[in-house]
């Protein structure tokens, strides 16, 4: 007898039996029940996990639907009033909010729903930085990391401002 194909639908597998349900007495029958059980069962699964799969793997927002709650339409709000006064880095301006009282959650939720060059404003924060100190680059990297900048934000930004 040959295993059953997982992959076969519904038509082969009707086939299938009518070809061996004829060879020996009701055993084979019994048989493919249970197979037939047993491959619905794994398709269900392998179906609920790609579900959940694509679920875990979807941003917060879309699963929201992205109704965003009142706090975190003013922590939009807020973190687009500091950007217009002072430059931040992404994990700065998360800090910040949090600061303000928001939640965790609603700081990412602003940083991750507002239009910001993170370049440009590392290009800001060395200018600020430059403005009322000397830096060599070394120290102004080192400073515009220590900020929250990414390494490359940094050296982006100190070689913008003339390193």
């Amino acid at each position: 007898m040959e295993a059953f194909d997982i992959g076969r639908n519904e038509t082969n597998a009707l086939s299938w039996r009518s070809e061996y349900s004829g060879r020996g007495s009701g055993i084979n029958q019994n048989i493919f029940r249970q197979t037939k059980t047993k491959v619905k069962t794994m398709v269900k699964l392998f179906t609920a996990l790609m579900v959940a799969l694509l679920v875990l793997t979807m941003p917060v927002s879309v699963l929201a639907a992205d109704n965003p709650t009142l706090g975190e339409e003013n922590a939009v709000k807020k973190a687009n009033q500091y950007l217009k006064y002072s430059a931040f880095s992404k994990t700065g301006l998360v800090k910040q909010l949090e600061y303000e009282g928001f939640s965790n959650s609603e700081s990412n939720y602003a940083v991750n729903h507002i239009q910001v060059d993170w370049d440009e404003q590392a290009v800001k924060k060395a200018k600020q930085y430059l403005k009322y100190s000397a830096f060599s680059r070394t120290r102004l990297i080192d400073q515009l990391e220590y900020e929250g900048f990414t390494h490359d934000q940094a050296v982006y930004a100190v070689g913008q401002v003339g390193y």
